[in-house]
């Protein structure tokens, strides 16, 4: 054994005793193994991440990265072997030995993994918008399901049977699902929207409950939404998605502004359309929306009780521009009217009373 080649180098170099006793050697050699193996891996690992540097892909560098700390803790557990096999040690100690090594080793497993599966998704996160969004509880929830696991095969290594324990786990699962109904219900739903994406921040929606405004974030539990007024709105994602959503940024963001105008029934309508197309050019010109111009226009849609009614379209790139827009095409317009002799008419009724 070990101990009885330490006791002649003692006796050969004159030591004193108490350096031979198993409470001196035992720990000794424990620090002795663990270092000697922390620098072995330390000597292998500063290569094989120096070759990992050179291949294309990341997977090795994330596999050394995962592997650095469980592997400090396996070696931990081997200098804590190595010492129970070569030094005399007390029953109930060893028991104790035993146990942490199992302790180590299940830890060690359970950390390689939890540090695997982060680092495969942040790595992943970079080319998944979604997966960016929610690598949070993504590994949030991959920590809890790993280490829930591993402390249920360290219960199961001490003879404790842990199927009574996974039955009641069955049952508090469904009570806290029944009473997180509603919090689960807005996760599944903001899951759906990330993964779907029928809304992204910076799209200008409207629901048919009224809500509109710019898309802020989509979360796990609501929808941030930030109306023209600068107020920020919090909308379940299960109501959101059970909404009908109107997405003015969808298939693109430019979209038509139909402006109605009625003129008097003796108006010139040629002379109408070309002055009201002459506005509408100028309009849009003047707020550098001149892509859009070729595809504005001017059409007349109906005989009124006392006008004829046109509607000019106009084109925006942005559903805020519509405002501003709207406002200086309608000033623009009546001046012009005004200047060109065109009568846009009040409402006017004709009464013919029948003589007796």
């Amino acid at each position: 054994m070990l101990a009885l080649n330490v006791q002649k180098l003692i006796e050969f170099w004159h030591l004193p005793a108490w350096v031979g006793a198993p409470w001196v050697l035992g720990p000794a050699t424990f620090l002795i193994t663990v270092l000697l193996g922390l620098a072995l891996k330390r000597f292998i690992f500063s290569r094989l991440k120096a070759w990992a540097s050179k291949t294309e892909t990341n997977l090795d560098n994330l596999l050394l990265t995962a592997l650095d700390r469980p592997l400090t803790l396996l070696i931990t557990g081997a200098g804590l072997v190595f010492m129970t096999k070569h030094f005399d040690v007390p029953d109930r100690a060893d028991t104790a030995i035993l146990l942490a090594y199992k302790v180590l080793v299940i830890l060690a497993i359970a950390l390689f993994a939890d540090r695997m599966v982060a680092g495969m998704v942040d790595a992943y996160a970079l080319k998944q918008p979604v997966l960016a969004a929610a690598k949070g509880i993504v590994k949030g929830v991959a920590r809890t399901v790993l280490y829930a696991m591993a402390a249920l095969i360290f219960l199961d290594t001490l003879g404790i049977t842990i199927t009574p324990l996974l039955a009641s786990l069955g049952v508090g699962s469904l009570a806290v699902a029944l009473a997180l109904q509603e919090p689960l219900s807005n996760f599944f739903s903001g899951l759906s929207l990330l993964i779907d994406k029928p809304i992204q921040p910076g799209h200008y929606i409207q629901m048919d409950g009224g809500v509109e405004g710019h898309v802020e974030a989509v979360g796990w539990r609501a929808t941030r939404i930030r109306t023209l007024q600068n107020n920020l709105v919090l909308v379940p994602n299960a109501k959101l998605v059970s909404s009908v959503i109107t997405n003015y940024d969808r298939p693109e963001s430019e979209m038509a502004l139909p402006v109605s105008v009625g003129v008097a029934y003796g108006s010139d309508l040629g002379k109408v359309e070309k002055v009201t197309l002459e506005v509408v050019r100028e309009v849009m010109t003047a707020h550098a929306m001149t892509d859009a111009v070729p595809r504005a226009g001017v059409a007349f849609t109906e005989f009124g009780d006392s006008a004829i009614s046109l509607v000019a379209v106009l084109r925006v790139t942005r559903f805020e521009d519509r405002g501003p827009l709207k406002h200086a095409f309608i000033k623009a317009l009546h001046a012009r009217f005004r200047a060109e002799g065109i009568s846009i008419p009040y409402p006017t009724r004709t009464i013919l009373s029948q003589q007796p």
